[in-house]
């Protein structure tokens, strides 16, 4: 199941020599990822209509607030305990606590009414949800495990949509790139990951701005803020490591924002964005550490 660009991907990853677990991670990615692919071949793809994209477009608000995706919520509630099951399974939570945590998560407190606003808007969705699944135990690991699950569960029904509206905004005719959202003009989520390079449509050398939580890749401005949406390029900078040219944080002084970025063309034009987007958490990390004094001076 898994295509060749992932494979090409994990297996640059495990073939790093720092001091890292990679070959942990990369398991865990794949199977995780591998799960959310079985369950996505039982859902029924959703087509993008493209009159509303382009309304949605020019009315500078995401797709789903006009066209919502409509979800089952048993069928949703069934989704994430497989990701559930399989993380426990092979996921990277070592402390039995944590584990036992997330274990005893009721995904029936996962009400109908939450479900249904995954289709429509999914940043009050992980909202409500996160809060409905961890009750009264504020558990930061657990609130995060939380979340990505949650992703990964949404992303199944957001998928197709995503891949179409790559494809449309591609092909953005009038609009310039200093018109394309800051958000995902798909279901309204910020990015977490941006690109350098050619990636299929999307021509010429801009940036990329990628959405884990539909999938869709549209293009943006290469000097400016993805979370802010300054220009200043004073305030703008790329942070990265004499060891790894291929990552760089994107640093924002005005807003403080930090987005990872993965240049592509060192890569061979070969990039999974869902690999990555697994990785990048731990070189952030990893850049963190390195480069900390640093970012708490520029981020003051």
């Amino acid at each position: 199941m898994t295509n060749e660009k992932r494979k090409e991907a994990i297996g640059a990853y495990r073939a790093r020599k720092d001091s890292f677990d990679w070959n942990g991670l990369m398991d865990y990615a794949n199977s995780l990822l591998e799960c959310r692919d079985r369950i996505q071949e039982t859902v029924k793809p959703v087509a993008l209509d493209e009159e509303v994209a382009a309304k949605a477009i020019k009315e500078k608000v995401p797709y789903l607030s006009l066209k919502p995706v409509q979800i089952i919520p048993s069928e949703f509630r069934g989704h994430l305990n497989e990701l559930v099951k399989e993380f426990l399974q092979q996921g990277i939570i070592h402390d039995e606590h944590n584990k036992s945590l997330l274990r005893s998560v009721d995904l029936s407190k996962l009400t109908d009414k939450t479900v249904e606003l995954a289709g429509e808007d999914p940043n009050q969705f992980f909202l409500e949800a996160v809060n409905e699944l961890q009750g009264e135990e504020k558990n930061e690991l657990l609130q995060m495990i939380l979340a990505g699950l949650l992703i990964n569960a949404v992303r199944v029904y957001l998928s197709s949509l995503g891949v179409q509206m790559t494809e449309f905004v591609g092909h953005p005719g009038d609009l310039k790139v200093s018109d394309q959202p800051m958000t995902c003009p798909t279901c309204g989520q910020p990015p977490t990951l941006a690109s350098l390079g050619n990636e299929g449509n999307i021509a010429g050398n801009s940036r990329k701005l990628f959405c884990a939580c539909c999938g869709t890749v549209w293009p943006f401005e290469r000097v400016r803020c993805a979370y802010c949406g300054t220009r200043n390029t004073n305030k703008l900078k790329y942070v990265h490591s004499d060891g790894d040219p291929v990552h760089r944080l994107y640093v924002c002084e005005k807003c403080g924002g930090v987005l990872p970025t993965v240049f592509q063309e060192q890569l061979g034009d070969k990039i999974d964005y869902d690999v990555e987007q697994t990785a990048c958490g731990v070189i952030q990390s990893l850049y963190h550490e390195e480069f900390s004094k640093d970012l708490e001076e520029e981020l003051k």
